[in-house]
């Protein structure tokens, strides 16, 4: 693709959850501009009218998908509901290149697809052929494709985990306890998701059928090389909005499984494969991101490996990822607007206030001699909160956030105390990269803020707020 050339997108079903990210995530992408938004229930809307905070440059008029130009669009992105999908990509011009949200050509056997999803595919052909858009696996194989099928959440959280060691462990014995936040069941209306029902409580549901888990299954056949893997797949509902956590029981060697993980990901821009004796992956540390976070332990129980793995689901499970794959069709890389993964997204409910934001951000802009590209602060909430005000307040992209927690892991800062390892890591890494310092606190008396300010000052902006 010509550097100054800018593909022409249209986002299927933008009235969705995955189809408003995927607007949301197009709006910094260097190369590609969204420029129609399907919702045909919603058709004649603004997209403002439905996600406030896409009103601005992104917003959108939504429109019926028989209504959009399609001789000016160079890429579709569908975003609907699975059964929904094929139906309207079966009818696209054949120069529009698709990335499907949908599980509708995850399954290349369409008698499969058909047990899984109650109707016959339209395409089985097609379907048995096209791409299984996870990054980290189809690379460059991606390049030129029309159409890809981005992977579902669940499956691209467990594949991230189990993919690089299926011919490690026992293929009879794995075991997938998964968990996600109610926005994996789309914006629909349903029971289940209401607050009065989800709030305060957990479920399992599609317990020993859940339509991921073939999914899963054609993937790890795949890659092993054989026919014979099943998975015992059970999903959890958990009352947050984002999210989702996977916990992954194998028979294996957690010494081999762990190399196997660091070795595949040693240059994968988006997985972080945490050291031995980590702590438990959350799914704060991804939320808003692109990222997944794996983590290995050996159990209690002799041969027994627990692999656990957390990514947001609107994100790398779904709108981010699709954005991912379209880079590599396109022969980008994959990473060619990592800045913006570290933004934050529109379920963020702030306890800081914009106020406290801007004046943050006018310090970053006048305290110091450079201009804000990247962040250390304190993991949490407040310092995505500012990665995405700055973003949506200022177009100011952060290039880098670095969390405490990362940094505490590294060989500066260990065999310390808390707050000397706080003050060693902090400095080393302010000492590489020359970013800002953000750091938020309850006293302003803190002795720990007063001994990183007083290291550190003279080599990069350091701002602390009270809460």
């Amino acid at each position: 693709m010509n550097e100054q050339t800018k593909l022409k997108a249209a986002v299927l079903g933008a009235s969705g959850y995955t189809g408003a990210e995927t607007v949301r995530l197009l709006a910094g992408h260097p190369r590609v501009d969204a420029v129609a938004a399907t919702g045909n229930s919603l058709a004649g809307k603004a997209l403002s009218e439905i996600f406030p905070h896409l009103a601005g440059p992104t917003d959108l008029p939504v429109v019926k998908a028989e209504d959009v130009d399609w001789t000016g669009i160079d890429v579709a992105f569908g975003c609907l509901p699975h059964g929904t999908s094929q139906d309207l990509i079966e009818t696209l011009p054949d120069h529009v290149r698709v990335v499907d949200l949908s599980a509708d050509y995850r399954l290349r056997d369409a008698n499969l697809y058909a047990e899984t999803y109650g109707r016959a595919h339209l395409n089985p052909a097609r379907t048995a052929v096209v791409k299984y858009g996870l990054p980290e696996w189809r690379g460059d194989s991606l390049r030129g494709e029309a159409l890809v099928a981005c992977p579902g959440c669940y499956p691209t959280a467990s594949l991230l985990a189990l993919l690089p060691v299926v011919n490690l462990i026992d293929p009879d014995s794995v075991i997938i306890d998964a968990k996600s936040g109610v926005s994996g069941s789309g914006r629909g209306l349903k029971e289940g998701n209401l607050f009065s029902e989800a709030a305060e409580g957990s479920l399992a549901y599609g317990v020993g059928q859940h339509r991921h888990a073939p999914e899963i299954e054609q993937e790890l056949n795949s890659q092993a090389g054989r026919n014979d893997i099943g998975v015992t797949f059970t999903p959890h509902l958990l009352p947050m909005v984002r999210g989702e956590l996977v916990t992954c029981h194998v028979r294996g060697d957690a010494d081999q499984i762990q190399t196997a993980l660091e070795a595949k990901n040693a240059n994968a821009p988006f997985i972080t494969v945490l050291p031995a004796g980590s702590k438990a992956p959350d799914t704060k540390h991804v939320r808003g991101t692109n990222n997944c976070r794996i983590a290995v332990y050996p159990d209690r129980v002799q041969g027994r490996v627990v692999i656990v793995a957390v990514i947001d689901n609107l994100v790398k499970g779904s709108s981010g990822q699709a954005i991912q794959n379209l880079n590599l069709m396109m022969a980008e890389d994959q990473a060619v607007w990592r800045e913006l993964w570290t933004g934050y997204l529109e379920f963020y409910e702030s306890k800081v206030s914009d106020e406290v934001y801007e004046s943050t951000f006018q310090r970053l802009l006048t305290d110091g001699p450079y201009e804000p590209s990247g962040l250390i602060a304190w993991e949490g909430d407040e310092a995505l909160g500012l990665v995405h005000f700055m973003f949506h307040r200022h177009c100011w992209r952060v290039e880098n956030v670095c969390y405490l927690q990362d940094l505490f892991a590294r060989p500066a800062a260990r065999g310390k105390g808390v707050g000397r390892a706080l003050i060693e890591a902090v400095y080393a890494h302010a000492d590489q990269s020359g970013c800002p310092v953000v750091y938020w606190n309850t006293a302003d008396d803190n002795a720990t803020a007063r001994q990183l300010y007083d290291r550190i000052a003279h080599k990069t902006q350091f701002i602390k707020y009270l809460r």
